[in-house]
């Protein structure tokens, strides 16, 4: 699972945090900078809202049988066939187990 967000749902919290970026950043971004730095400009930006998606949406580590469900459906979702690695590693997926991909 994702972290804690209280009452507030995960898709709350991006909304609040898209409005509390971008609208003002834009607003700068059409008003203040230059026009031959305005892509420059909006690249660092994508850059920080990469980074506070990436806080928001991580994930926390998850062990035991809500790891090895995750893992299963992670594998479906994606097309390819869970495997069980001997030595209780869980179930990961057959590319994983091939070294190309870890879940």
């Amino acid at each position: 699972g994702g972290q804690d967000t209280g009452r507030m749902g995960l898709g709350t919290m991006t909304i609040l945090a898209l409005w509390a970026y971008w609208v003002p950043f834009q607003a700068i971004n059409f008003w203040v900078v230059p026009r031959h730095l305005t892509i420059p400009f909006m690249n660092l930006l994508g850059l920080g809202w990469n980074t506070i998606m990436s806080v928001l949406n991580g994930a926390t580590p998850v062990s035991g049988p809500e790891a090895n469900a995750g893992a299963a459906a992670a594998a479906g979702d994606a097309g390819v066939e869970a495997v069980e690695v001997p030595g209780g590693g869980g179930e990961i997926t057959a590319m994983a187990a091939a070294g190309a991909v870890t879940t």
